[in-house]
């Protein structure tokens, strides 16, 4: 299956160019809809063989396609990741869900060189 990008979608009254604003807010772009060819698909989505490059403000056209995007994107990068938490609003539809890398963590800062009691010792090495 190939992710393909969707051509902008322009309103009628695209030749009014007395008011930008107006023809800006009534043209609707589906350029960055990902996952608009799998929204017929019910069970379970195919796997996605051309590399998928994501970009902040990529929009998908449901939250079961965009899990499934990520978690292709992962295998194609050769990392795992794995649902942290997920909320809910009150009619049940899904407000928000967390992914998290499989081998993240908090960062610790790694020294070049051991340090030991005998090495923290500062005092004059001066003889005599």
């Amino acid at each position: 299956m190939i992710s393909e990008v969707i051509p902008p979608i322009e309103s009628s009254n695209y030749d009014n160019h007395d008011n930008n604003e107006d023809n800006e807010s009534t043209t609707l772009f589906a350029e960055n809809i990902l996952g608009f060819n799998f929204k017929d698909c019910v069970r379970s989505l195919p796997l996605i063989n051309t590399p998928i490059k994501l970009e902040v403000g990529t929009s998908f056209y449901s939250m079961t396609i965009a899990i499934h995007y990520i978690e292709q994107f992962t295998l194609q990068n050769n990392f795992a990741i794995f649902k942290h938490k997920s909320e809910k609003f009150l009619d049940g539809t899904c407000r928000k869900k967390v992914l998290k890398c499989n081998l993240g963590g908090r960062y610790t800062q790694k020294l070049s060189r051991p340090t030991s009691d005998k090495m923290t010792m500062k005092g004059s090495k001066k003889q005599g």
